[in-house]
């Protein structure tokens, strides 16, 4: 009813594209400095809705009734969250009352809204229940939260980004120096650092993505390890000993830290440099495929010395990654292999959780001890074509991994 008539077009185009640059530069330049939190985007479906005609223009008793119960559901979550006493069926309840109230006010703009901003904070307390700690960066937020697993003594500190969980660490003295999770002892991750220190009395070990640090637990004090990071918070965090002490406290070999994309900041460092280099950066759901090219897996194995072993952490909820690494290596002329780690049911998820890893090394010789290991197999490339800064295929990887046990 409200369209501009026709000789009004290009005007309207324009406000529609000045509108489009104003709130790209909004949420990719100003919330993450004014929020730590994706704040916008519920903030932006509650201005919507307050924009919106409404249907209905009288409120009758049911409709206070109905919002009344939507200001009570926000009052006990935000009791709940003072309290810490938040049970996962309470919060559930309360999040459907807030729903149920927002979808019976839809036909009234301002109690539409107003339900639905109090559904957006029920949200936001529901998920910052138990947070130490939360910034925003460019690169999304980054949450320090605690949970408990028995097996590790107790309090188990967690650092996500998003919804992905980057590292953990016990807070019992007896296990605070234990790598755990993904990085367990027993694990893929694991038998690749014990298994490389076992056959050489010093490494010098390369890692890309910093997340809690737990890897520098495995250092030795002949040892030394470099991380590759992209994002400066991630190194603040890690090295806050109020909140993980991997890198502080754990590590008996030196620690640094190099800033920057990982194939900029690796491509200037010397040939031949590492005799471990580990690829974390693909646990995450928007994987970084310039990481997983044919060009820059090429430029990972001059970094390292002749029988050098490249480790990459391929663990994804979604796609399945092992094709398009052994299809690099395999273009490559490289040897892979491969390992699904499982743990046992009896293990807790914070003591050891499942793990995909692919190895890869210039010549067999340098993965002798892991081929002997029943545990490993040869990496299947599968026919996939390899992926190369001109082409990926994230979509075939998505379909491999629903038909994929281990990605489930």
């Amino acid at each position: 009813e409200r369209r501009p008539a026709p000789s009004r077009l290009t005007e309207f185009y324009l406000c529609v594209s000045v509108g489009g640059v104003v709130g790209g530069a909004t949420t990719a330049l100003l919330a993450p400095v004014i929020f730590d939190s994706v704040a916008e985007y519920p903030l932006m479906l509650v201005l919507a809705a307050l924009a919106r005609p409404a249907v209905r223009r009288t409120h009758d008793r049911a409709d206070k009734v109905v919002a009344g119960i939507a200001a009570l559901a926000l009052a006990g979550m935000l009791a709940l969250t003072i309290a810490d006493a938040a049970s996962q069926i309470f919060v559930m309840v309360l999040l459907l009352l807030g729903w149920a109230a927002a979808t019976l006010l839809r036909a009234h703009r301002l109690l539409f809204a107003i339900t639905l901003a109090a559904l957006a904070a029920q949200v936001a307390l529901a998920s910052q229940g138990g947070s130490l700690h939360s910034t925003r960066t460019f690169f999304g937020v980054h949450r320090v939260s605690e949970t408990v697993a028995p097996q590790l003594g107790g309090t188990v500190r967690l650092l996500s980004h998003g919804t992905t969980i980057h590292g953990s660490q016990a807070q019992a003295a007896a296990f605070r120096c234990a790598p755990s999770a993904y990085y367990a002892r027993q694990g893929a991750i694991g038998q690749t650092y014990v298994g490389m220190a076992a056959d050489r009395p010093s490494l010098r070990i390369g890692v890309v993505g910093l997340g809690a640090g737990a890897t520098a637990a495995y250092l030795r004090a002949s040892d030394s390890l470099r991380y590759f990071e992209i994002d400066p918070e991630v190194e603040r965090i890690a090295r806050d000993p109020r909140l993980f002490s991997y890198l502080n406290g754990c590590a008996k070999g030196p620690v640094d830290v190099v800033l920057g994309d990982a194939r900029l900041t690796l491509a200037k460092e010397p040939a031949g440099s590492y005799d471990l280099l580990h690829l974390d950066a693909f646990s995450s759901d928007a994987i970084p495929t310039h990481l997983l090219t044919v060009q820059a897996i090429e430029q990972y194995l001059r970094a390292l010395k002749p029988d050098g072993v490249l480790l990459m952490h391929l663990t994804n909820r979604h796609l399945a990654l092992e094709a398009p690494a052994a299809a690099a290596a395999e273009r490559l002329g490289a040897s892979a292999l491969f390992q699904s780690y499982r743990p046992p049911e009896d293990v807790h998820r914070m003591v050891a959780a499942p793990t995909r890893v692919v190895l890869i090394a210039k010549s067999p010789e340098a993965l002798e001890r892991f081929a002997d290991d029943p545990r490993w197999r040869e990496a299947r490339a599968g026919g996939t074509r390899p992926w190369t800064d001109d082409y990926t295929n994230v979509v075939g990887s998505l379909i491999d991994g629903l038909s994929s046990e281990d990605v489930r």
